[in-house]
């Protein structure tokens, strides 16, 4: 059986993994058009602000481990240009420019996602960057290193964050345009988002909400960042407004491309066209709440969509669950995670759903060290099944793998308030925040 993956990132080298721990005898290639293997792209805005201090320590496994311990052929610096679907086969360019033809049994496509770019005026001064690659990375120390105090950073979802942490710790003022009222507005309802205003406007940023980017002037390196609400000075721009998958060859094969942009598969993996799967950001899969058509983004829902797609590639037949976007990040050492619906998104999807929510403490009330804790849960008023969670402070990151876990399990915010939690005056408080925001949303559908 020969297995070919396209990519050589989350998705790609989990594939790789899958297919070998099932077929010990399959020829395995992957395929990677930078010049290294795998490494860790959300790590790059912690090397930027010099928190990792060497960026090779982002390489998640060395080429031996691809070649000895996985008996992998590992190609890099090597770009697909064609799929041909009836001769299963790809025409692929490597790094001495040679152009080459590598035959496959089954497919696997995993080439990822790029920046979102702003087609505005300016969008090409130099100073104007995203950063997405080792080699964005570099381009941007530079710049900085060159001396730069101020930036403006238009976007602030997650990378955005990261990004405006990492310029403030290099002594960079920074202002952020967000076109949403909030920080976060994916995955934290108004509510919850505003709380991360303080936290930001107390680490020196300036935040601009409610505002829409329309162009960038400079002669040649960019000087100011126009907006709806007037210009900000800006001696460089980091863009972080979001990704597109890179759809293209999948797409001139043959294979359906969903709503939302991306390679559309079912449960195993598999896309439109016979012996081609897909799996990680370049995919379409559905959400695990309703079934709704999403685009993963998120590395463990690439890992896990490319351990699938591996295994089936040769002989198994497993499936996968619907991604119900398990997501956290920390900003200032303040935890944030969030995962599911927010009320926003149901409401707005016609969901008829209430929330509760919560201040408590990450400790018991006299214990010295406690520190605010946010709980918001979101649940159907038909039932209280429970669809969505958000959390911000300490211990954030795993109380929200409790609302991951009912979710999957559809479980009601009945039996999430009869959970027992555990207790210890230096570690937790006696009633988890959860518990008291289910207790909340049961009011509510007592009321009801």
């Amino acid at each position: 059986m020969k297995v070919l993956i396209i990519g050589c990132g989350s998705a790609g080298k989990s594939a790789a993994i899958g297919a070998r721990r099932h077929d010990r005898s399959a020829e395995i290639t992957i395929i990677g058009d930078e010049d290294l293997p795998e490494y860790s792209r959300c790590g790059l805005p912690f090397v930027l602000s010099k928190t990792v201090r060497r960026k090779e320590d982002l390489i998640m496994h060395p080429t031996d481990f691809y070649e000895k311990i996985l008996g992998v052929d590992l190609k890099l610096e090597t770009k697909a240009l064609k799929i041909d679907v009836e001769e299963t086969r790809i025409l692929v360019e490597n790094k001495e420019r040679e152009r080459l033809e590598l035959s496959y049994d089954k497919l696997v496509y995993a080439t990822g996602a790029r920046p979102r770019l702003l087609d505005l005026p300016g969008s090409v001064l130099e100073g104007v960057y995203v950063l997405n690659s080792l080699s964005d990375l570099e381009e941007m120390r530079g710049w900085i290193e060159a001396g730069v105090s101020s930036a403006v950073v238009v976007g602030a979802g997650f990378l955005g964050l990261e990004i405006i942490e990492a310029l403030r710790k290099l002594d960079v003022d920074v202002d952020v345009v967000e076109i949403e009222d909030s920080p976060l507005p994916v995955i934290l309802d108004r509510d919850m988002g505003s709380r991360l205003i303080d936290v930001l406007e107390a680490n020196g940023v300036k935040l601009h909400l409610n505002t829409g980017v329309r162009g960038f002037s400079g002669t040649e390196r960019v000087e100011k960042v126009i907006t709806g609400s007037g210009d900000l000075p800006a001696e460089m721009v980091v863009v972080a407004v979001g990704t597109v998958p890179n759809k293209e060859l999948a797409s001139e094969a043959g294979c359906e491309i969903g709503v939302t942009g991306g390679v559309k598969v079912n449960k195993m993996m598999e896309t439109s066209v016979d012996n081609i799967y897909a799996a990680g950001d370049a995919a379409e899969y559905m959400d695990g709440v309703y079934g709704h058509p999403l685009r993963p983004g998120l590395a463990p829902d690439a890992v896990m969509m490319g351990d699938v797609a591996g295994r089936n590639t040769v002989g198994a037949a497993e499936e996968m669950s619907g991604i119900i976007s398990n997501s956290t990040v920390k900003l200032w050492g303040l935890e944030v995670a969030s995962v599911g619906y927010t009320l926003k998104t149901a409401l707005a999807r016609g969901v008829d759903a209430i929330h509760g929510r919560t201040v408590g403490s990450s400790r018991i009330k006299y214990f010295p060290d406690r520190t605010e804790v946010v709980a918001k849960l979101v649940v159907e008023r038909d039932g209280g099944r429970i669809i969505g969670g958000q959390c911000i402070g300490e211990g954030a990151a795993l109380r929200i793998n409790t609302i991951a876990l009912a979710i999957t399990k559809q479980l009601s915010v009945e039996e999430l308030v009869k959970l027992e939690t555990n207790f210890a005056p230096p570690v937790t408080p006696e009633i988890d925040v959860f518990r008291i925001a289910g207790m909340s949303c049961l009011k509510r559908l007592t009321k009801h």
